[in-house]
């Protein structure tokens, strides 16, 4: 067999082949047609990513080993080492205090003068500048408005014409009472004493 004649035969058969039209795109049965096969390409599209999405969070939740502490807790997340720690919160119940009623208003209030021995001045040294001494408490705690103090430091400073410093504190500051605390001179800074004090119109004065 001639392969010439061969492919000259099968290109003229080519030729004459008659190919089916394609629609046009305004046939309306096509067009359904069409829109149903994007819609279940959609679909197909869909299902796949989803499937993909899925399997990914399989994986990353069978990565997960978490290690729980004290200070929170740590895992690996697609083989990151992760730390998490809880963060502390107030209540919101801060926010409601306690009712106040000052005592000129309120008839139940306790008189601290009438009740409380008050304290009895020791150690007391004067200057020009002023005084210091210890102040002890006088009789039983009477305890009117907390917790009241056995020992306090006073320290008088007549520091300007106008000026006069009064600083009552506790005496004794360690771990049995740590709830209190004296602002330090950093945070806020005392006036200091000025030449204008020797000519000071104020007098302290203690009994």
């Amino acid at each position: 067999m001639d392969p010439e004649n061969t492919a000259s035969r099968q290109s003229n058969e080519y030729k004459k082949t008659t190919w089916p039209r394609w629609p046009s795109f305004t046939d309306a049965s096509l067009s359904e047609d069409l829109q149903k096969a994007l819609d279940r390409l959609s679909l197909t599209i869909m299902a796949r990513s989803s499937l993909t999405f899925l399997s990914s969070l399989l994986a990353l939740t069978a990565a997960q080993t978490p290690i729980s502490s004290e200070s929170g807790w740590s895992t690996t997340l697609a083989g990151t080492p992760t730390s998490f720690r809880s963060v502390f919160t107030l209540p919101p119940s801060v926010d409601e205090g306690v009712q106040q009623i000052p005592n000129i208003y309120d008839p139940a209030a306790v008189n601290a003068q009438d009740v409380c021995p008050g304290y009895k001045a020791s150690d007391l040294n004067k200057g020009d500048r002023g005084l210091s001494a210890t102040l002890t408490l006088a009789g039983k705690a009477c305890n009117a408005y907390g917790t009241d103090i056995e020992e306090l430091d006073l320290k008088v400073e007549y520091q300007a014409k106008g000026r006069l410093a009064v600083s009552v504190v506790p005496k004794y500051l360690d771990a049995k009472n740590q709830s209190q605390w004296i602002v330090p001179e950093d945070l806020i800074p005392r006036p200091q004493a000025e030449d204008s004090y020797k000519d000071t119109d104020l007098k302290f004065d203690c009994k």
